[in-house]
């Protein structure tokens, strides 16, 4: 508390007097008793009187801090402060300035937070729950207030939940939670569970996590018990079965808006059983598919999803499913590459876990085979020409049937490569007789299709 005392010593009024407190920083006045300044102009406090009787004196005072946020280097800080007063006609300016001198102790920090820490279980294998423990503690004697605590976070961990406040930031590598205040005596808990993803990649069969968490707080007096630690130790996950997945089609080549059925078949290889499996079935655009032997989790333009929990060793799962091409396909062909993935933590062997299949969609119009002529004339010494165009090789057979439907010849019954192919009659029997003069068929069939197309023999 500051007080100043004016007072005229006469012999005449004292007239148009200014008083000017000047504060040192990083004083800051809090209130004023009677009388407050006219002005405050930077760290001056300014009075001013119209006049002051002879004899009289005029006493004012307020109230200043020293804030406790600065921090002090020494023990003791001294402060000086000086008022002036001035008139213009005063006789004598000797007695015109005043100082008061104060001293500021040094705030003693005047709480104690302890952080105490610890994991349970403290030694895992990769992939369960562990939990950390953290207790703050205020062993007072006073409140604390706006302390940090930060909780860094070793590589690999990924969190999961928090029990009690969550943090107030979460960074990679690093939590933090802020607070306002802490009793005396006062304790608060925060838990939280992590572990170690099963598709970590780890070093050694056996791995240590250091962990750290620090509280940080103005005016703890005891800084040695603010950080605290705990060690989790991970042992590696050993794969222990080998998945594998098989795919086929019903037929290689279908035609346009012709169902083709695709079947899927999950094999554990063992020795242990399989958990946790997801089998994705990646669908090719325009595919349409229906009739599950096995419903899937999900379906969509893209995929078909199935999940399973458990498959024992040694067992296999066999799913079957119908495909479509409804849509025009705008082209002669179209090739169909569906491929099936299967996933789960712990298969040993990678290789075995994805197939592909293939089906080509022939377009009717164009799928079946096409004549040179319609009118055949075998004495002109032509032979009647067969072309078929393949998207891909495989078996091929060709025969010529009578309009009574009895077979006459087979011009051809292998295997043919992609593109276009030509085979050629000459208008004989298999036992190389020429045939008379009628209607008859050329028939094409490979892989389940089967078409066919007219001619008149004329000899």
């Amino acid at each position: 508390n500051y007080t100043l005392q004016l007072v005229n010593l006469g012999p005449k009024v004292a007239e148009n007097v200014q008083l000017v407190d000047l504060l040192p920083d990083p004083v800051v006045q809090v209130a004023f008793g009677g009388l407050p300044p006219r002005k405050v102009q930077g760290d001056s406090l300014i009075w001013t009187f119209d006049s002051i009787l002879p004899g009289d004196s005029l006493k004012i005072s307020f109230t200043a801090l020293f804030p406790d946020t600065i921090e002090l280097q020494m023990p003791f800080f001294e402060i000086l402060n000086f008022a002036l007063v001035q008139a213009e006609f005063d006789t004598n300016l000797t007695n015109n300035l005043s100082q008061a001198k104060i001293f500021i102790r040094r705030v003693t920090k005047n709480y104690d937070l302890e952080l105490a820490k610890n994991v349970q279980p403290d030694t895992v294998r990769q992939g369960d729950v562990f939990t950390y423990d953290l207790l703050l503690t205020n062993h007072g004697p006073r409140t604390a207030s706006n302390f940090i605590l930060k909780e860094a976070l070793p590589p690999l961990i990924k969190v999961l939940q928090f029990q009690g406040k969550p943090p107030d930031v979460v960074q990679q590598d690093s939590l933090f939670w802020k607070f306002d205040s802490l009793s005396q005596g006062d304790s608060l808990r925060i838990r939280f569970q992590a572990r170690v993803p099963e598709d970590q990649e780890l070093t050694a069969d056996l791995i240590s996590l250091v962990n750290v968490a620090v509280v940080s707080a103005t005016r703890d007096t005891l800084l040695t018990n603010n950080l605290a630690s705990a060690i989790v130790f991970i042992r590696k996950l050993t794969r222990n079965y080998d998945l594998e997945v098989k795919k086929s089609a019903s037929m290689d080549t279908v035609l346009q808006g012709n169902p083709v059925t695709y079947s899927l078949q999950i094999i554990n290889h063992g020795p242990r059983p399989a958990n946790q499996i997801t089998l994705r079935d990646n669908l090719p655009g325009r595919l349409q598919v229906s009739n599950f032997t096995l419903n899937p989790d999900q379906v969509s333009q893209e995929a078909i999803i199935w999940n399973f929990d458990h498959l024992a060793a040694g067992d296999s799962l066999l799913i079957a499913y119908d495909g479509v091409v409804k849509e025009p396909l705008g082209q002669r062909f179209l090739s169909l590459q569906n491929t099936a993935v299967i996933s789960a933590a712990r298969d040993t062997n990678d290789v075995n876990n994805s197939t592909t299949v293939v089906v080509t969609v022939m377009q009717p119009a164009d799928f079946c085979i096409t004549l040179d002529r319609n009118v055949f004339e075998p004495e002109k010494g032509q032979p009647l020409q067969v072309t078929f165009e393949l998207a891909a090789g495989r078996r091929v057979r060709l025969d010529v049937y009578d309009i009574t439907g009895y077979r006459i010849t087979t011009l051809a019954d292998g295997t043919f490569h992609a593109g276009p192919n030509i085979v050629l009659w000459d208008g004989s029997t298999q036992s190389g007789q020429k045939v008379g003069s009628g209607v008859y068929l050329i028939t094409f069939r490979s892989e389940g299709l089967v078409c066919w197309k007219k001619v008149i023999l004329v000899r």
